[in-house]
């Protein structure tokens, strides 16, 4: 793999998903259609043993509140994902 490869992986690797927009169309005529965005805030776990980093930067705290972000729903309501890799890793 090349350096820079590496370099984006583990830059990218620190960071977690904290939503993941979804939006369903339905066909409500011939040539019209009716659109039904989602925002799902997904939190990320692994298990009982092994503890994570959730990594913000505080440009993105900022961009996700103005755009009103609902922090208590993420930490409290949050679908859980598990990340498979750090499960391995054990």
């Amino acid at each position: 793999m090349n350096i820079h490869k590496v370099q984006l992986r583990s830059a990218a690797s620190k960071f977690r998903i904290i939503q993941v927009g979804l939006c369903a169309f339905i066909k409500v005529g011939e040539n019209r259609f009716e659109a039904r965005p989602y925002k799902i805030y997904v939190f990320p776990r692994t298990n009982i043993k092994k503890n994570i980093d959730v990594v913000l930067e505080k440009e993105a705290i900022q961009f996700n509140s103005q755009y009103n972000m609902d922090w208590n729903k993420w930490f409290y309501e949050g679908i859980i994902y598990w990340i498979f890799f750090l499960l391995d890793q054990e």
